[in-house]
């Protein structure tokens, strides 16, 4: 880009500060040169060798720091604009893609209840997960595109979301840790020995809930405010104590997030 089409698009404000830096830095080097040969001619010529060495062991540095200014003012100049742009368009982004989601329903986007691959749980499994054998009602689901399963209680009620990344997390840290007095098979593993593993209860009761009349924006907002949140129930009033009619991931809401790009 040239000088002209630069200053083209800067204020008369800036277009007067480079012209001043570019001024003071004119003058200033034209000032060190003259001193500096003023400084040679006034010497004796036995002594120009030495003056000559002090004269660069004094200049450069001086010249280094007027290079470095120089550099700095443009360069520096030039990445903030970058930044600058880059921060304008991100956030053009970030507001379209939320008008976005403010106009789709959240019946629209979720998962019905009906289409859900998910774990129920009678009341005695509720009340005792150990009777819950984690190979053949959790880990045995997780196939293909399946990579969670929300686990309900009576009423269809959400207790859980299980991510296949904690249970091989689980899995291997239960592994590593077996001996032969203690020993861990996978087929032997329970719901119970799963949730009491360290860290992992916290991380699949992250959950939030909308109501059915909500919008994705609504359902963002709820998945933001709870930590460690990657998924959202549709109950009739929003609720967490009602019955869930739908299901929307943070994948989900990605999805529709990118359609404002």
């Amino acid at each position: 880009m040239s000088d002209e089409s630069n200053q083209a698009g800067e204020s008369p404000a800036a277009r007067e500060r480079a012209t001043i830096a570019k001024l003071i830095l004119g003058i200033a080097l034209a000032g060190l040169i003259v001193l500096g040969i003023a400084a040679l001619g006034w010497a004796q010529v036995d002594e120009r060798s030495e003056v000559a060495r002090t004269l660069l062991n004094a200049l450069l540095p001086v010249f280094g720091t007027w290079v470095g200014a120089v550099v700095a003012y443009y360069f520096s100049r030039e990445n903030f604009e970058t930044a600058n742009k880059s921060v304008q368009a991100f956030a053009k982004q970030a507001a379209e893609a939320g008008a976005r989601l403010r106009t789709v329903p959240v019946r629209e986007a979720m998962l019905p209840l009906a289409k859900i691959k998910l774990v129920r749980l009678t009341p005695e499994e509720r009340a005792d997960l150990s009777k819950v054998p984690l190979k053949t009602r959790l880990i045995d689901i997780l196939k293909g595109p399946v990579s969670r399963v929300p686990v309900l209680a009576k009423g269809d009620k959400a207790v859980y979301v299980i991510h296949e990344s904690l249970l091989y997390r689980f899995g291997y840290e239960r592994g590593i840790a077996a001996t032969a007095e203690a020993p861990f098979d996978v087929n032997a593993a329970t719901l119970k020995d799963f949730v009491s593993h360290e860290g992992v209860e916290e991380m699949i009761a992250a959950m939030a809930f909308v109501a059915a009349g909500a919008t994705l924006a609504d359902a963002k907002a709820a998945m933001d405010g709870v930590a460690n949140c990657k998924d959202v129930f549709v109950t009739a009033n929003g609720n967490k104590d009602e019955a869930v009619v739908g299901w929307i991931t943070n994948a989900d809401l990605e999805r529709y997030a990118e359609f404002a790009a």
